[in-house]
Parts: C-alpha cells; sequence; structure tokens
C-alpha cells in the first residue's frame, strides 16, 4: 500500500516542490491550500483547504481530509510565508501569522 502524505502550504515554493517530488515517486500526496479550487486543475495531487489564519478551517480540517483518505501516514507541516527582519522588531501579530 503507498504511503498517504499530508504536505500544508503546497501550492507554491518549497511546499510544492516537494508534493511534486513525491508524486512523481508514487505516494499518495494530499497538499493544503487556502485557495485549493485556484490550483487543483493544474496540480496532479489533492489538495484541500486549510487557513491557519481561520479557528474554524482548522478545527474541521481533520473531517475534510479523512473524506478524501482513509488513513495518513506522513505530516510535511510546511505552511507559512517568508518575514525577515530583527526578532525583537517584529510586529507580534506578524510573528503570530507566520
Amino acid at each position: 500500500m503507498k504511503l498517504t502524505i499530508l504536505i500544508t502550504g503546497a501550492s507554491s515554493g518549497f511546499g510544492l516542490l516537494v508534493a511534486n517530488e513525491l508524486h512523481s515517486k508514487g505516494y499518495n500526496v494530499i497538499g493544503t491550500s487556502r485557495n485549493p479550487e485556484k490550483y487543483a486543475s493544474t496540480l496532479p495531487f489533492k489538495m484541500i483547504a486549510l487557513d491557519l489564519d481561520s479557528e474554524q478551517s482548522i478545527n474541521t480540517f481533520s473531517e475534510r481530509l479523512f473524506k478524501v483518505t482513509t488513513q495518513l501516514d506522513v505530516l510535511i507541516n510546511n505552511a507559512g510565508f517568508y518575514v525577515s527582519g530583527i526578532a525583537e522588531e517584529t510586529p507580534i501579530e506578524l510573528g503570530r501569522q507566520q
């Protein structure tokens, strides 16, 4: 049986690169994105909505995940965005979002 791998933030950057590579190696890849419908037609793997800024999205995610798969073997927690600068000068709210 193929391993099922969940990759958060799989619509761009490192997440997209890793998801495509693992899918090409035969793994069952499921990616997450805030807007999965925007990418669904162009990607060879499944995408599910997950917005880490939304408590409702987080709370309902496992239910939505297990509607498309019966098992989860690996989690690659990649979602986020680049923030540069000195930590002491980074606004708390920006740090929470990141």
